[in-house]
């Protein structure tokens, strides 16, 4: 183990003492119930989650709006093309009947509700 791996657990278990996470590790039932009740359902985790975990993963599944990014869609396409397979563009269905409607209201954001 290289002395920067053992820095940065060594910071990130300091951080972790600091919260309500626990010890951060994906077996650890506070951790779990953690993971339920906190985050964001468009942005997700603070970058203290370690998202290679599955319990995360899971976690973020159940809760968060799936989007799809442009240059995703973009590359996927160009795969497909280059095999010979059909190609369609996921991003002019209607997301209207695929994600439920968000408001300004619904994010506890001031920066993004206020009115300029």
């Amino acid at each position: 183990v290289s002395a920067a791996s053992i820095c940065a657990k060594v910071t990130r278990d300091v951080i972790l003492e600091r919260t309500t996470l626990a010890s951060g590790y994906p077996a650890d039932p506070t951790t779990k119930e953690w993971l339920k009740v906190n985050g964001d359902v468009m942005l997700g985790y603070s970058d203290i989650v370690r998202f290679s975990w599955g319990t995360a993963v899971e976690a973020m599944k159940k809760k968060c709006v799936k989007i799809t990014h442009r240059v995703d869609v973009e590359m996927e396409q160009q795969r497909k093309q280059e095999k010979g397979e059909p190609v369609d563009d996921p991003l002019k269905r209607r997301v209207v009947d695929e994600m439920p409607l968000y408001t300004a209201l619904t994010f506890d954001c001031p920066r993004l509700c206020e009115v300029v």
